[in-house]
């Protein structure tokens, strides 16, 4: 039987950061953030566009967007047309540095 160091288990699930450094990480997006983010760095989209795509509730979402706007700059913007669907209402996006 082959045994696995403690270490090799967290570094497979993520627990430590990638630079290598040994220091536990634990502030990693979830998956489901990072689909969201992936979205609107791609186009506006509605909420029940992020939803379907996102495989979430339109509560889910909103929980995620409201969490995500700690530290993103997400961007609301009224009477847009979604990008996905084409329906003119609210469209979340991402803004994007100029640099």
């Amino acid at each position: 039987m082959t045994q696995v160091s403690p270490k090799a288990n967290l570094l497979r699930y993520g627990a430590y950061s990638c630079f290598g450094s040994g220091v536990p990480y634990r502030g990693s997006m979830p998956e489901h953030a990072a689909v969201i983010a992936v979205l609107l760095l791609e186009r506006p989209t509605c909420l029940d566009c992020i939803a379907m795509k996102a495989g979430l509730t339109l509560t889910e979402v909103n929980s995620y967007l409201a969490t995500m706007t700690k530290t993103l700059d997400l961007v609301r913007q009224d009477d847009e047309r979604c990008r996905v669907c084409g329906n003119i209402g609210h469209a979340f996006s991402l803004a994007r540095s100029v640099n």
